[in-house]
């Protein structure tokens, strides 16, 4: 399996003694941690933390069906969540979400 790389937020990049150096200049929200852990390991997000993404991306929660939870994004792409049973969240499912978030946000 190959690993995506997901950019949500550019990067500043300076030429200094000639040397290319990126700046990270900036303190990271809540959003920016969420998004950041969920990249970085999709399989180690707890489904709160997945759900607090969600929301905080601007997703809405539309209803439940058992355990299934429906959300939308602000373009219209559904999505189907569901914890497992150690309060996790399913991977292929973080991976659905950020790909989704991903083409959303560069169209």
């Amino acid at each position: 399996m190959v690993a995506e790389t997901y950019s949500f937020w550019p990067e500043l990049k300076f030429h200094i003694a000639g040397h290319d150096v990126t700046v990270y200049s900036y303190r990271m929200g809540r959003k920016e941690k969420l998004l950041e852990k969920a990249a970085r390991n999709p399989q180690g997000l707890r489904f709160a933390e997945l759900e607090a993404l969600l929301d905080k991306c601007g997703w809405t929660f539309d209803h439940q069906t058992g355990s299934h939870r429906i959300w939308y994004s602000p373009k219209g792409a559904r999505i189907s969540i569901q914890p497992m049973r150690d309060g996790k969240a399913k991977r292929y499912q973080v991976e659905q979400f950020l790909a989704v978030l991903n083409e959303e946000t560069t169209l």
